[in-house]
């Protein structure tokens, strides 16, 4: 028999060859999927739902001037509240860049001057739970700041749990936001997002991390 130029005249060389490439490509394909089941439990898992609601009169033409208030702060800090509102308010004028926008800081010394914060406050604690806005101090308030409409944030509910050595931990959060006419005291459109992250480790994700998330959802479906 001629010697192959490759494995010689030993045929089991050859056999012993395919049996080495074999096994390196099993090893690379188990090495692969081992960074990505590694890569996948660092992760975890986030997700963002989304509901929304939009009045079928509104139109976004019709709303020439808005204030975004800080957002009504249940489980995040006061500098956290404001650093979304920011970046509501942010969002807003990419979607439409001819809105103007009142600063959270001149609407909460207007509200104040006019001795309307503690019925704001009120209001705000009434539509949180019943989500039926007073119109009446929606109507008064609006006519001290001149605008056309009131952006109002809230972090409706906070869930949060660390692992029990059996389930992933998981903090999850519901984040609404929704504009008010100031003129009618009416709801314009209102969306709300339930942020979930379950992160692979023992300890809940922070608070701020599942709130970011469900903001993030809504800030890409505000109306045009």
């Amino acid at each position: 028999m001629l010697p192959d130029p490759v494995f010689g005249t030993n045929p089991n060389t050859r056999c012993h060859l395919f049996d080495t490439i074999h096994i390196n490509s099993m090893l690379l394909f188990l090495r692969t999927m081992v960074v990505l089941a590694a890569g996948f439990m660092l992760v975890g898992c986030e997700t963002a739902s989304l509901d929304s609601y939009v009045d079928p009169s509104y139109s976004a033409k019709d709303i020439r001037k808005v204030v975004v208030l800080p957002m009504t702060n249940a489980g995040i800090t006061p500098g956290q509240a404001q650093e979304l509102s920011r970046s509501f308010a942010q969002g807003m004028l990419r979607t439409n860049p001819t809105l103007e926008i009142m600063g959270a800081g001149e609407a909460i010394d207007k509200i104040n001057a006019a001795n309307l914060a503690d019925e704001w406050a009120s209001f705000l604690r009434n539509y949180n739970t019943s989500g039926i806005p007073n119109t009446n101090i929606v109507k008064r308030v609006g006519a001290v700041l001149g605008v056309d409409a009131i952006i109002q944030g809230s972090v409706l509910s906070v869930s949060q749990k660390d692992s029990n050595g059996f389930d992933y931990p998981m903090t999850r959060v519901n984040v609404r936001y929704g504009a008010i006419s100031a003129k009618t005291g009416t709801m314009l459109w209102e969306i709300s997002s339930e942020g979930t992250i379950q992160p692979y480790s023992y300890t809940a994700a922070p608070i701020i991390d599942a709130v970011r998330l469900a903001h993030a959802k809504i800030l890409s479906s505000i109306p045009k």
